[in-house]
């Protein structure tokens, strides 16, 4: 059985800009790609602008000399109805609040604020409860290394050491 979820966007109108997922929706699975890799506006729109989605990954764009489809999927990419199955009408659409929470057969919806955190909701408990994915998830972003910089971890420094 499939953990369908909706990825949204908050909008400045109120809205949300969101598609479907229909596989591997669970936070530890989509909610942390979303954490890792969609963790920016300009990341997120990329994704919606595929539409529907089958399953996420943290790879958009397929190798194109390769197969990408239903049935021969490359590692770590997202597979989009529309662009690797020839679906139609499976574009990003604005829908209410409700309309991503209530009365639908996904099991949670992970919404993109506009101050840029990612929500979460677990859809069919008795009283929806929004939570923050990185908190739930104990994430924390690792660190953006600069040219410049140089990074040793614990281990190399031992050994450097000896």
């Amino acid at each position: 059985m499939s953990t369908r979820v909706w990825i949204a966007k908050e909008l400045d109108n109120g809205k949300y800009r969101s598609i479907y997922c229909h596989s591997d929706g669970y936070p530890s699975h989509t909610g942390m790609i979303l954490l890792k890799h969609y963790d920016t506006e300009e990341k997120l729109d990329e994704l919606l602008k595929l539409g529907d989605i089958s399953i996420i990954g943290g790879i958009l764009a397929p190798d194109p000399t390769k197969p990408h489809n239903r049935t021969v999927q490359q590692d770590g990419v997202t597979l989009a109805y529309g662009r690797d199955m020839g679906k139609k009408y499976v574009e990003a659409r604005e829908r209410s609040y409700s309309a991503i929470t209530t009365g639908t057969n996904c099991d949670h919806t992970y919404i993109f604020t506009r101050d840029q955190k990612w929500m979460f909701i677990k859809l069919g408990e008795p009283k929806l409860e929004v939570k923050d994915l990185a908190e739930e998830l104990k994430y924390e972003p690792q660190e953006t290394v600069t040219e410049n910089e140089e990074t040793v971890d614990a281990e190399e420094t031992l050994t450097l050491n000896m």
